[in-house]
């Protein structure tokens, strides 16, 4: 026959941690934004160049989807411990009038 199973969660941990990916995200969007600016600056100023900023364009045209990928991923994680929080809180208040 199997043990107890015992699930504990420190709320403050791990609301401690969601917070760090909502501030992950917020870092994530800006940099996106800043990457955007700095694309459309070097897109500008690309005749002046001769073609120089514009293959640095395109090289930061690559990157800007990743970085906005990844701020959609912390947001997500920030969503999914905050959810986790919620749901084991009340599932913790519920049981506890079952055994009173």
């Amino acid at each position: 026959m199997a043990g107890k199973l015992e699930t504990a969660m420190d709320y403050e941990t791990v609301e401690t941690i969601a917070k760090t990916f909502d501030g992950m995200g917020d870092i994530f969007r800006a940099a996106a934004k800043a990457l955007e600016a700095a694309i459309i600056i070097l897109k500008a100023t690309a005749f002046i160049s001769l073609g120089a900023t514009e293959a640095l364009a395109a090289y930061l045209s690559n990157i800007k989807p990743h970085v906005e990928k990844l701020g959609n991923h912390a947001e997500e994680l920030n969503t999914d411990l905050r959810n986790a929080i919620k749901e084991h809180r009340e599932a913790d208040q519920a049981a506890a009038g079952k055994f009173a």
